[in-house]
């Protein structure tokens, strides 16, 4: 969420490509966690994507979901998606529009972006994206495209999501080479879980960086042939 790519996935896009990566266009659908106010509705929609996104701040949400609004194939849902159902977590609401909020408090993200801070704690009850997938009736053979922007909520969530991991042909996460987040998964620790799960890191785009601290990515996955 870090300035949305400057943490969002329209920023890569426009810095990255002349037109839509390969990846969507060769996606039928797309599960965005980490959606925020859902800034890359339009580049979904270019594409002629579904979308299903998935925000946990319910401030934050109700900016979604108007944003939204005019695409009629993406759908807005308030979770806070974690490896288990049912458990009440602190979530930190970061001062840059909710962008840089996550489980986690901050490490060596301070070193990067002085400037950002928390500015209230809420307290979320956490799901798994199946239960998620379950109490909404979302069709998951719809999508084939899993976005995670959630500031180092990363791995618990992939963990969370194992049973669905298998429906999906790429992911696409946010994450640093280093501590970003206290606790937080780095980029070493996902490439490590997704090639247990059988996909191979295919991309790296550098977004973000700092001598003696480190560089964040969006790192591509693509599931194993």
């Amino acid at each position: 969420m870090i300035g949305r790519l400057k943490a969002n996935l329209a920023n890569y896009i426009q810095r990255s490509f002349s037109s839509l990566p390969e990846y969507l266009l060769k996606s039928h659908g797309v599960i965005h966690i980490g959606a925020n106010d859902g800034r890359e509705a339009h580049t979904y929609s270019k594409a002629k994507l579904d979308v299903v996104w998935v925000e946990a701040i319910p401030q934050v949400y109700a900016r979604l979901a108007a944003n939204i609004a005019p695409y009629p194939r993406q759908v807005g849902y308030n979770y806070l998606l974690l490896d288990s159902d049912g458990e009440r977590r602190v979530f930190h609401v970061a001062d840059n529009n909710g962008a840089s909020s996550s489980l986690f408090k901050f490490a060596d993200h301070e070193k990067i972006w002085p400037h950002v801070k928390f500015c209230e704690d809420i307290e979320l009850t956490g799901y798994t994206l199946p239960t998620m997938v379950e109490r909404e009736g979302v069709d998951l053979s719809k999508y084939d495209c899993l976005v995670l922007d959630t500031q180092g909520a990363e791995l618990v969530i992939l963990k969370g999501a194992q049973p669905c991991l298998g429906g999906f042909r790429y992911i696409l996460a946010e994450a640093a080479d280093f501590e970003s987040y206290a606790g937080g998964a780095t980029l070493s620790e996902i490439v490590d879980f997704l090639d247990s799960q059988g996909f191979d890191l295919v991309e790296k785009f550098l977004f973000a960086e700092k001598p003696g601290v480190g560089s964040y990515f969006d790192a591509l996955f693509k599931q194993r042939q």
